[in-house]
């Protein structure tokens, strides 16, 4: 596993019941991005609400509704390529809200 999986698996599992979200996000984020920015109680609150976005992924049977939600998250957080069950051999598949579009590219 990489290090954004680690990181996202991580704050899913982070403890909700502890007294200082805010600190303990700002330890966790360090270990796996290093040009990550101070945590404030405001990015801590969006971080959270991804990470609750992000959770039902990790139990997710139905490869449809995995691709959905994960491509939904990596659109909020404008990163791409979007991922595709249909992402097998040497052809890639990139599927965006409006198109898709296959490249060659290993």
């Amino acid at each position: 596993m990489g290090p954004a999986a680690e990181l996202a698996a991580a704050l899913v599992n982070i403890d909700r019941g502890a007294e200082d979200t805010v600190e303990l996000i700002g330890q966790i984020v360090p270990k796996y991005h290093r040009s990550a920015e101070a945590i404030t109680p405001e990015s801590a609150a969006q971080i959270l609400a991804w990470a609750d976005r992000l959770s039902p992924v990790f139990g997710q049977a139905d490869l449809d509704r995995l691709v959905d939600t994960v491509n939904g998250l990596l659109a909020d957080s404008a990163s791409r390529p979007y991922i595709s069950p249909g992402m097998t051999g040497g052809t890639r598949t990139s599927i965006t809200r409006t198109s898709t579009t296959t490249s060659s590219r290993g």
